[in-house]
């Protein structure tokens, strides 16, 4: 089984986001009409890389540290490629984790990660 990124870094380059992890650069495609406010937060800060259960396709990032005092939580949500995110609103955030974590999507510890206020 290939090793799963622990954390990784979040830039934005010539207007498309990444995600640095492991040596590699992965894009994480955003829908036009997403706003990106939460992501933006993200741009330069190391994150955790959340991972879904059992599957193991990424599920979300959580920053290492807390940005300008609070901590901006992302859940993407791609489950053909474990590495072709998908990112939601952040309206619809705590919502679909804890749609995750009914369907055993999400690991209660994950869940507490990215589906708490």
């Amino acid at each position: 089984m290939e090793k799963r990124p622990g954390t990784g870094t979040v830039i934005y380059k010539e207007g498309t986001y990444f995600l640095e992890a492991e040596g590699k650069t992965h894009a994480i495609p955003v829908g036009a009409h997403l706003k990106t406010a939460q992501l933006k937060e993200l741009v330069g800060q190391k994150v955790e890389v959340v991972f879904s259960e059992p599957t193991s396709f990424v599920i979300g990032l959580v920053p290492v540290a807390k940005v300008g005092g609070r901590i901006p939580r992302i859940i993407c949500y791609f489950p053909a490629d474990p590495w072709a995110f998908g990112v939601v609103e952040e309206a619809a955030r705590v919502g679909l984790a804890q749609q995750f974590l009914n369907q055993g999507v999400l690991s209660k510890e994950n869940y507490e990660k990215l589906g708490t206020e």
